[in-house]
């Protein structure tokens, strides 16, 4: 029997499907977009919401959640998911009649709307009517469509611009699709009436990729990946959500063996089935031609399309792609470089080697063709490889400059290509061979690169069509000293400044090359106003040879060179401004990048900027045990490490940095390293207490000649000198021999007087007032103490000090500051002695790089471009980091790292990890 309730009740006419009225039951495991949803909410307060972004980015499932809290709300909301057949005649605006009917938000179809005959035609008088019934609510109204891409045409975009323009306030769209709408939706912009939700904005962050794989691997009782693994898959997915949730099907297929990963790409038959049948097979052949012809490009843009692909069309094609949104990023703001999505171009590659689209080497030919022609050596270097064409890639280095591009920003690009190309080939090209000398020479091959230099010296002078080469050569030579580590003869100096005085001007790049170098050997000698003088002339040589990269490498000499006479805000500035300077033109160079971090490290440690300092060697010291570096950078790093983890009372993790550089030095064959390591462990064991284990250290070091007694025929590190001397003098202070201690001193302080050596000089003040107060002359230890802190105070060092430890505290607790200080000094007494009271935070070793990139000025999508990961990710790391410093904003957390400082960091291992260096 029929109720009457049932008899009332209006029927569905016999073409409307009631489930796409709703939202569908979602499938698998679901993760919960608070972040996104948040955003959504502002929806309520524009005309118009447009979600776009390609297939399988969780367009659906967003909506989905968005139209749950709504309803859980109590505002109005009407859903509609859309296919062709809404495209046809009036059946768009009779299911959106309908869906608002449905939706209980209107009472009747518009009339003169027949709701059971979908083919009345759609006129004027029906949108009208439409729209004012909905105006007449007294509520707001929230109708969300989804897939219009599925509905997109002429007649429908002009329909539905109209319905648009004449909305009231009160009802606000939400329209998903997979392309750009054809309909007028620009306009919403101007009047605040848009927000634009793209891909950018629904990729996956690094804790919701962990959530979605993890959940769907729980749901099938598989195991769960580890954070390493998901990080991982992340940058593989790049956050696509629908990559990421096949990723757990094919994980299965594979029997979960985690060692496979990085097999995981567009190519796994899970991925490529899917882009076929939901992007690839619906597109237009002439696309679908360029798709599978450019995906070999790791960027693009119209003109580099047009040389690959032979016609003229590219850039047309290129803003079609973008509507579509095919898996494209732009690269730039201008938007004239873009990429694929790396699951998209994998799966593209696999058809241009299937099916006959062409021969993937003839297409790196031509790209590596093209972007010689423009001038762009990386692109030209990178397909010049992938085509498999040894001779060519080297014949192209070569003419770019070979040796030079080593110096000029591309020696990452040059290492990948050597490691490629044999040396027979190499060997034709004396440039490139050159450069393929200076870095195997850079990365510790040093005997073996000289060997090869003098090589082609006989051969260059036995020919004279190399004759002008000679000049390049000599170059070359002093560029590998330095890496060598020959700083034993003062022969090297001198003929070095003959080289410069001989090469004058005539040469400017030549010549400002040799400068350079003089720079970094009187640096080395601790001949800092000469270093000055020299670098000043060398860098207007670079400047006028237009090689902006050797002039960033003078301008961080001359800042080793004012730090060293003990301007710390000078040489911490010079170097920021080298470092900005860097990144803005070499981004793709890691050899100065990681030198830059460690000298940086250097100079904020001895402002007792402990995190920024531990930001910064957790990116570069793996740099230097990869590329390589010199005596006085590989010096700075690991000192600045091993102090790291002394100010921390962690002697075990000081000891492990060491044994990294001893490892480092064996394995480059460097002379002053060990030495050096030898004088640190002293001083670390000595700050520690462990006297008799310092002692046997001590036992190793070889007799470094003093300043001014080594006669003309040798030359000796100036850092390598005051680490052992101050090394030694502070032990015997712990034995209990004062005077010995200060005969040790002594021997440094002439040349540090007479070369303005300014941070030694406050070294020496503080060991000399700790050796007299312990010989109980407590009018001179006082007389010296004062020395230091006049020296110490106005320039800002804090660390030189605070190592000490409770030998100074003893004697600042002697010091009457009020009697004898200045303000200045006052100021910095409290600091030293209030030192203990400081906070304490831990970061991660993640979030210690996203700090130092904070420090440096980069942006988030610098950030995420340079470490590769999304934006979201970036923006969740920067948050903890925030968190943790207790900090809202970027300048507050700068400020937090360089003025606060004295806050240890846990590199994820736990205390015992500091550095992290793996």
């Amino acid at each position: 029997m029929t109720s009457k309730s049932d008899r009332s009740a209006p029927k569905d006419p016999a073409w409307l499907i009631a489930s796409k009225l709703k939202p569908s039951a979602s499938a698998g495991h679901l993760v919960k977009r608070s972040a996104l949803l948040e955003k959504l909410n502002a929806a309520l307060g524009v005309r118009l919401t447009l979600v776009r972004a390609p297939a399988g980015f969780g367009k659906t499932t967003l909506l989905q959640q968005f139209y749950a809290r709504l309803s859980e709300e109590g505002i109005a909301v009407c859903w509609l998911t859309l296919d062709e057949e809404d495209g046809k005649g009036g059946q768009f605006l009779a299911y959106l009649s309908g869906a608002l009917v449905r939706a209980g938000i209107l009472e009747g179809i518009p009339s003169p709307v027949a709701i059971d005959d979908a083919n009345t035609p759609p006129d004027r008088s029906i949108l009208s009517s439409l729209l004012n019934q909905l105006a007449a609510t007294d509520r707001d109204i929230v109708l969300i469509l989804d897939d219009y891409h599925r509905v997109q045409s002429a007649e429908v975009d002009s329909q539905f611009g109209f319905f648009i323009r004449h909305l009231s306030a009160n009802v606000h769209l939400i329209v998903s699709s997979r392309e750009t709408p054809g309909f007028e939706w620009t306009s919403c912009r101007t009047n605040g009436g848009l927000l634009d939700i793209g891909s950018s904005h629904l990729q996956f962050a690094l804790e919701e990729t962990g959530a979605l794989v993890n959940g769907q691997q729980q749901k099938q009782n598989a195991a769960c990946l580890s954070d390493v693994q998901v990080e991982r898959l992340f940058l593989l997915t790049e956050g696509w959500v629908m990559g990421i949730q096949l990723a757990s099907a094919w994980l299965t297929n594979v029997s979960f063996d985690p060692s496979r990963l990085d097999d995981y790409s567009g190519q796994s038959a899970e991925v490529a089935d899917y882009l076929a049948e939901q992007v690839y097979r619906h597109l237009p052949a002439t696309i679908q031609d360029f798709l599978v012809k450019t995906s070999v490009l790791e960027r693009f843009n119209g003109d580099l399309c047009n040389e690959i692909c032979d016609f003229t069309e590219s850039w047309r094609i290129i803003e079609e792609l973008e509507c579509r949104n095919l898996f494209i990023f732009f690269l730039d703001k201008d938007r004239e470089w873009a990429r694929y999505h790396q699951l998209f171009s994998d799966f593209l590659q696999r058809k241009l080697r299937r099916n006959g689209h062409g021969s993937v080497e003839a297409i790196h030919r031509k790209a590596a063709e093209w972007f010689l022609q423009q001038g762009d050596i990386t692109g030209a270097i990178h397909h010049a490889l992938n085509a498999n064409d040894a001779d060519n890639c080297a014949s192209i280095i070569d003419r770019a400059g070979g040796w030079r591009l080593a110096i000029n920003g591309y020696a990452g690009r040059l290492r990948h290509a050597f490691a490629k190309i044999p040396d027979d080939v190499l060997k034709l090209y004396p440039r490139a061979w050159l450069a393929h000398i200076l870095l195997s020479g850079k990365a510790g091959g040093q005997i073996e690169a000289r060997a090869k230099l003098q090589a082609l010296q006989v051969e260059i002078e036995g020919s004279p069509a190399l004759q002008e080469l000679g000049d390049e050569l000599i170059a070359v030579k002093f560029l590998l000293f330095a890496f060598e580590d020959r700083l034993h003869d003062a022969v090297v100096l001198r003929d070095l400044e003959r080289a410069v005085e001989k090469i004058g001007a005539s040469k400017d790049l030549i010549a400002g090359i040799l400068g350079n170098q003089l720079c970094a050997l009187y640096v080395t000698t601790g001949r800092f106003t000469e270093c000055l003088a020299v670098g000043a002339r060398a860098e207007q040589h670079v400047r006028v040879a237009g090689n902006a990269y050797s002039e960033l490498f003078v301008g961080m000499h001359m800042a080793q060179a004012h730090l060293g006479q003990g301007n710390l805000d000078e040489a911490d500035t010079a170097y920021r401004d080298v470092y900005q300077r860097l990144h803005a033109s070499f981004r793709m160079d890691d050899d100065l990048v990681g030198t830059l971090q460690t000298l940086l490290a250097e100079t904020a440690y001895e402002r007792d900027n402990l995190l920024e300092a531990q930001a910064f060697l957790e990116q570069s010291l793996p740099s230097l045990e990869r590329i390589g570096g010199w005596f006085d950078v590989f010096a700075a790093g690991y000192g600045t490490a091993a102090s790291l983890a002394h100010a921390r009372h962690d002697i075990g993790a000081a000891m492990a940095v060491l044994d990294r550089a001893e490892e480092l030095a064996k394995r480059g064959g460097f002379a002053r390293l060990p030495q050096f390591v030898v004088a640190q462990r002293v001083r670390e064991l000595t700050l520690a207490g462990q006297i008799d284990l310092a002692d046997k250290f001590a036992e190793r070091l070889d007799a470094i000649p003093a300043p001014g007694l080594s006669g003309s025929a040798d030359m000796v590190s100036w850092r390598l000198q005051e680490a052992v001397f101050t090394a030694l003098a502070r032990l015997e202070i712990a034995k209990g021999n004062p005077d010995l201690a200060l005969s040790l001193l002594q021997r440094l302080r002439a040349q540090a007087e007479r070369e303005r050596h300014v941070r030694t000089l406050i070294k020496l003040d503080l060991l000399q007032a700790m050796a007299q107060d312990l010989a109980g002359r407590r009018a001179m230890a006082m007389a010296s103490l004062e020395s230091c802190l006049d020296r110490a105070a106005p320039l800002g060092f804090l660390r030189t000090l605070l190592d000490e430890g409770e030998p100074m505290k003893r004697l600042l607790g002697l010091f009457d500051a009020s009697r004898r200080a200045s303000p200045v000094v006052r100021t910095y007494v409290a600091r030293l002695r209030d030192d203990d009271n400081r906070p304490r935070v831990p970061l991660t070793a993640r979030e210690t790089q996203i700090l130092a990139l904070l420090v440096a000025g980069y942006s988030t999508k610098e950030m995420a471009y340079d470490l590769n990961l999304g934006m979201n990710t970036i923006k969740y790391h920067r948050r903890n980091v925030f968190d943790k410093l207790g900090v809202r904003s970027r300048s507050e957390a700068i400020a937090v790292a360089r003025q606060r400082g004295g806050l240890p960091i846990a590199s994820g291992g736990g205390s015992k990890a500091v550095p992290s260096i793996d």
